[in-house]
C-alpha cells in the first residue's frame, strides 16, 4: 500500500470561504480554456534536452528481452490540469491520473486521444487523530462523521465519477463489505441535528444560534482549535475539506485551517501527529488484510501507517484475525467484524473511490487497461509501442509518462509516496506476478515454481516480542529462474531474497507488516539440495491465506549493496548510484521537478510477446456479462436485451442534469436491465464503455466468444 492523492471542481452553490480554494478554481478554469504559449515552449525545450541524452531507436527496437521501448521518461507536472494540457499538446503520451469531468468531455471529443474507464483500488477519506483533543472523544468523531455530506461531495465535486465508500474497502472487495453498515444502513448519514446530539454527549453546550459556547471549558478541553490539514495539491480533496470546514464553522467549532502541500502535511500528520482532521488518501490492495496494517495499534509510530493513533483492543483482535485467517471464509467474517468496529469508533471517515477515465495519445498500441489500475501499469510500459497513427512529439523508441507529482526519493525500503513507487515499480520487483485483467490470478514471474504448504510451528517469541502459540503455520517455497540478473549483470540468488526479507523486518519500515509474521527463511543448499542457490523456503509463525501475497510481492534488494546500510531512512540510493533492481527498467537520471529517465533492461527474463500471452490468458472478463467465467451465448442474449440501452438510470435520490452521464454506485444510482455491473463499474453489457450497449459491443463479444477463465 502506498500513499496517493487527488483533486476537483467547485460548484456555485457551495459557500467556500477559503481564498486559496477560490484562487485554485480560477487558475483551473483558465487552464481549461488555453495553454500559455510560454509554457509550451518551456516544456518542449525541457523535453528536448532530456531526450537528447537518451539513446533513440526504431519501433520495437529489441523485442527479444525487456520492453519494446528503449527509453521511458517521466514528465513531471504539479497538478492534473497542467499534465492534461501536456497530453493534449503531445508532450506526454500517457497520463498517470484520472481526468476531471470537464477533461473527460474534452478528451472524448479529441481525435488524438484515447480514453478508458477505471474503477480504482483506492480510497479518499477524512482521518481523525484519536490521540489529540477533541478528536480523542469518540462522540466528537461521530459528530464530524454526521457533518460529512457524501452524496453532495460525489455529485457536486466529483460529478458522479466516484463510488461512495462508507468503510475502507473499494467496490472490488465487495465480498468483504458488511451491508449492515453501508448505505442505506450507514449510521452517519449527513444530519446536523445528530451531530449536535453527539457533541452534547461529548460535553459541549450551545447558544441560541446552535453554536458551541463552552469550547474552552468543556470536559477534557485544552482550549486548542481543531487543526484541519487539507491537501492543497489535490483539488478534489481540498474542495471536500472546504465543505466540511463550512459545516464545522456553522457549529462554532474553532478551526486552525491548514491548506497545504504534501511536503508540509506529511511531517505534520505522519511524523509529529500534529493534527485533528486530515484529508487522506490511500492506494489499496486487492486483499483486505490492509485493514490490519493500516489501523492496528502496533503500527502507530512515526512514519507508520496508523497515523490516526487508533489503539482499540477489540479492533486489534479482529484485524489480527484477518491477518491470520487460514481461509477466505474466515477472512470475510473477520473483515466484517473489523469494519463494524471502525464504523463504531470512527478513526477514519471513508469518502469515495475514484471511478473515472484515463487518457493516452492515439497511435499507441498494446496499452493494457489493468483492473483497478488503468493504463498506467507495468504491462503497458512493457508491451505497448507506437504505430504510424501516433501524433505525439516523443521519438519512436521512447514512451513519455506524465505524472502529477515529483518523487521524494527512490528508496525501496522506506518509500511511502505513491509517485516514488510509480518509478520504483519499474525498477524493483518481487518474485511473482499478478494478472493485469484478473487480480485474483498469481503467476510465476521470476520463479520457475512456487508452492504454498504448512509446517508445525513449535511456538516462540514473535517479531514484536510477544509470545506466539505452537500450531500449523504457512510455509512458502520458491525456485528462482536460472540466470536471473541484477541491473549490474550479477546473478540474483537466494541470498538476496533471504537478506531482503530479513532487512525489511530489521528496518521496521514501510513493508514491516509483510514480514511481521515471518519466523525464518531457509536457503541452505545442504538442507534444500539446491547447489545453484535458487531455492527459498519461507516459514511463517501463523497460518494465513494472505502469506503468499505478503512475501511474493515484496520488493527485493541487492544484498551486497544494502547489507552496508545500517539505517535505511538515512540512505539515498540515487545519490549513492545504487538504484539497482532486476525489473524491466534501469534508472538513468533525474532532474528534480522536471523529469526522470529510465532505459530498458535488455537482461530482463521476459520478452513482450510472452507477457502479452500471459495477460490474454487471464482476460476472460471482457464479454463475460453474467460472470460465469466463460463468454457464451447467454452473454450474447444479455447484450441483446440491453441493446440501445444506457448503462445506468437515475434513482429518485438524485436529479441528473440533462445530457450528463452519471455512473452507478451505492449512493442511489441503479444498474441497467441486465442486472449486472462489470468490474469497472459500468454496465456489464457496455463492453466498450461508451455509455451505451450497441453494435460495437456485439463485435467485441464476438472477438472473445468461447473464451473461458484462465
Amino acid at each position: 500500500m502506498v500513499k496517493s492523492c487527488y483533486r476537483s471542481i467547485l460548484e456555485e452553490d457551495l459557500n467556500f470561504s477559503s481564498v486559496n480554494i477560490v484562487i485554485a478554481d480560477i487558475k483551473r478554469k483558465e487552464n481549461e480554456k488555453t495553454l500559455n504559449s510560454k509554457r509550451i515552449i518551456c516544456i518542449a525545450l525541457v523535453f528536448a534536452i532530456l531526450v537528447f541524452v537518451l539513446p533513440t531507436s526504431p519501433v520495437k527496437a529489441n523485442p527479444t528481452n525487456g520492453p519494446l521501448y528503449d527509453n521511458m521518461v517521466f514528465n513531471i507536472s504539479f497538478d492534473v490540469e497542467t499534465e492534461y494540457l501536456k497530453l493534449k499538446s503531445g508532450d506526454v503520451d500517457v497520463m498517470d491520473w484520472e481526468l476531471t469531468p470537464i477533461q473527460i468531455a474534452d478528451a472524448r471529443a479529441d481525435p488524438n486521444l484515447v480514453t478508458v474507464p477505471v474503477t480504482a483500488l483506492g480510497m479518499r477519506e477524512f482521518d481523525l487523530n484519536t490521540q489529540k483533543w477533541p478528536t480523542t472523544n469518540v462522540h466528537f468523531r461521530r459528530a464530524v462523521a454526521y457533518l460529512v455530506d457524501k452524496p453532495k461531495i460525489i455529485l457536486n465535486i466529483l460529478q458522479g465519477y466516484a463510488a461512495r465508500l462508507d468503510v475502507p474497502l473499494p467496490p472490488a472487495l465487495a465480498t468483504y463489505i458488511d451491508s449492515n453498515v453501508v448505505y442505506p444502513n450507514y449510521p452517519y448519514e449527513y444530519n446536523k441535528v445528530q451531530a449536535r446530539a453527539e457533541l452534547a454527549l461529548a460535553g459541549f453546550t450551545f447558544d441560541g444560534s446552535g453554536k458551541i459556547n463552552n469550547w474552552a471549558t468543556a470536559p477534557g478541553s485544552t482550549g486548542a482549535s481543531v487543526i484541519f490539514v487539507a491537501r492543497a495539491d489535490d483539488l478534489q480533496r481540498a474542495d471536500a475539506s472546504a465543505m466540511l470546514k463550512a459545516e464545522l464553522d456553522s457549529l462554532g467549532i474553532p478551526l486552525d485551517w491548514r491548506l497545504v502541500d504534501r511536503s508540509v502535511s506529511s511531517p505534520m500528520v505522519m511524523v509529529q501527529f500534529n493534527y485533528n482532521i486530515y484529508s487522506g488518501g490511500w492506494s489499496l490492495s486487492r486483499d483486505p488484510d490492509y485493514l490490519w496494517s493500516l489501523y492496528h495499534s502496533q503500527f502507530f509510530y512515526p512514519n507508520g501507517a496508523n497515523y490516526e493513533g487508533f489503539t482499540d483492543t477489540l479492533f486489534d483482535q479482529y484485524s489480527e484475525q484477518i491477518a491470520g485467517a487460514p481461509d477466505l471464509a474466515s477472512a470475510v467474517i473477520a473483515t466484517k467484524n473489523a469494519e463494524d468496529r471502525l464504523i463504531d469508533q470512527v478513526p477514519t471517515i471513508p469518502l469515495w473511490s475514484a471511478k473515472s477515465v484515463f487518457a493516452y495519445r492515439k497511435g499507441i498500441a498494446g496499452v493494457v487497461n489493468a483492473e483497478g489500475v488503468g493504463p498506467n501499469n507495468g504491462d503497458t510500459w512493457f508491451q505497448s509501442y507506437k504505430t504510424s497513427a501516433y501524433t505525439g512529439h516523443s521519438p519512436a523508441g521512447t514512451i513519455v509518462y506524465g505524472t502529477k507529482s515529483d518523487i521524494e526519493g527512490l528508496n525501496p525500503i522506506t518509500a511511502q509516496w505513491f509517485w516514488d513507487w510509480e518509478v520504483m515499480n519499474r525498477i524493483y520487483e518481487g518474485m511473482l506476478g499478478s494478472d493485469s485483467y484478473n487480480l485474483a490470478l498469481d503467476t510465476n514471474w521470476h520463479t520457475e515454481s512456487f508452492s504454498v504448504g504448512t509446517w508445525n510451528y513449535p511456538g516462540g517469541i514473535g517479531n514484536d516480542g510477544s509470545p506466539m502459540p505452537a500450531g500449523p503455520a504457512t510455509k512458502l517455497t520458491y525456485v528462482l529462474k536460472d540466470g536471473l540478473k541484477w541491473h549490474d549483470g550479477s546473478d540474483v540468488t537466494g541470498d538476496d531474497i533471504q537478506f531482503s526479507l530479513n532487512y525489511h523486518l530489521l528496518q521496521q519500515a514501510w513493508f514491516y507488516s509483510n514480514v511481521f509474521y515471518t519466523d525464518h527463511v531457509d536457503i541452505s543448499p545442504a538442507i534444500l539440495g539446491d547447489t545453484k542457490n535458487r531455492k527459498i523456503e519461507v516459514y511463517e509463525n501463523i497460518q494465513s491465506v494472505w502469506a503468499l501475497h505478503w512475501i511474493s510481492f515484496l520488493p527485493i534488494v541487492k544484498k551486497s549493496i544494502w547489507q552496508n546500510v545500517p539505517n535505511a531512512y538515512q540512505y539515498d540510493p540515487i545519490g549513492q548510484g545504487t538504484t539497482i533492481g532486476y525489473g524491466p527498467w534501469k534508472f538513468v537520471a533525474r532532474v528534480p521537478g522536471v523529469s526522470i529517465a529510465l532505459t530498458a533492461n535488455r537482461d530482463y527474463d521476459f520478452d513482450a510477446t510472452t507477457i502479452s500471452s500471459i495477460d490474454l490468458e487471464g482476460f476472460h472478463r471482457v464479454g463475460d456479462v453474467n460472470y460465469d467465467s466463460k463468454v457464451a451465448t447467454a452473454d450474447q442474449a444479455a447484450i441483446g436485451v440491453a441493446f440501445s440501452a444506457s448503462p445506468y438510470s437515475p434513482a429518485p435520490l438524485y436529479t441528473v442534469p440533462v445530457g450528463k452521464t452519471v455512473y452507478g454506485d451505492a449512493t442511489g444510482l441503479i444498474p441497467a436491465t441486465t442486472g449486472f455491473a462489470n468490474a469497472q463499474g459500468f454496465a456489464a453489457t457496455d463492453l466498450d464503455y461508451d455509455g451505451l450497449t450497441y453494435v460495437r459491443d456485439f463485435a467485441i463479444f464476438g472477438k472473445y466468444l468461447g473464451r473461458t477463465a484462465g
